[in-house]
């Protein structure tokens, strides 16, 4: 597999996982957010001693937290491509695996304002959940403690982000409307997805060789096609369909 390629479909199965992350408490009640103007909305604070004590309730009944182990090719590819010790990689893998009762019980919390769910791996300094908000939401950042399994006594800290102006379900809209549009505006595109990280849509297009201005260009042009913030990545070689069948047979399935 070529480097793009790796580059693009590893950032996808990444994104589709955090973005179904940001969907576990969507799912089960009606939007309210879709109704009114973040502008006019009013301020939401967050319960975060609700939020621990749902967390905990959750964790109680995880029955593989005492079981939970990390590949160790895994954390040494961790640990290389973000610069930490290879401890630190396996403690930090270890939590992403084991962090989705939190995701849960943050999420039943905030609702619709969830925006994005991810994971600050590039800061060797600290490892961190990122959550992006409507900006009504206000809140301070939160340390969460694990109180069983093998994780008992670690924490890992919550960033919240109220940047921005629509709902998660508006943007994936937004998006999935523009999807044919690009594909016809630029033939070499590659893919569209989401990136919760910065809340933006990101747009994959197969340019052997581009300009500064060509880009500004593009994303000017694809930013009001979509109507929200759109990140285009080029890509110097396209995907290729028999090379991704063969890495990742799933996909034929």
């Amino acid at each position: 597999m070529n480097k793009d390629l790796a580059k693009i479909f590893g950032l996808s199965i990444a994104l589709t996982v955090l973005v179904s992350c940001s969907n576990v408490a969507s799912t089960n009640h009606t939007s309210t957010s879709q109704s009114i103007t973040v502008a006019n909305a009013p301020a939401v604070a967050v319960n975060w001693s609700k939020v621990e004590a749902t967390a905990d309730k959750l964790y109680q009944n995880h029955p593989y937290s005492n079981k939970l182990s990390v590949d160790k090719r895994a954390a040494q590819f961790y640990a290389n491509d973000f610069g930490v010790p290879l401890v630190e990689a396996e403690r930090r893998l270890l939590i992403q695996g084991y962090s989705s009762e939190l995701l849960q019980a943050i999420e039943q919390e905030l609702k619709d304002n969830v925006v994005g769910v991810y994971f600050v791996n590039d800061d060797p300094k600290e490892f961190r959940i990122g959550i992006n908000t409507l900006t009504n939401l206000q809140s301070e950042r939160f340390i969460y403690k694990f109180k069983q399994g093998v994780l008992q006594g670690e924490m890992i800290v919550v960033d919240i982000h109220s940047n921005s102006e629509k709902t998660l379900k508006q943007i994936l809209a937004l998006k999935d409307k523009a999807t044919p549009k690009i594909f016809e505006r630029y033939p070499n595109t590659q893919g569209v997805g989401y990136s919760p990280a910065d809340n933006t849509i990101t747009v994959s297009i197969y340019v052997p060789s581009y300009s500064k201005e060509y880009r500004q260009k593009v994303e000017s042009e694809l930013n009001e096609l979509v109507g929200h913030p759109v990140k285009v990545d080029f890509m110097s070689s396209p995907m290729q369909l028999p090379i991704l069948l063969e890495e990742f047979p799933a996909i034929a399935e």
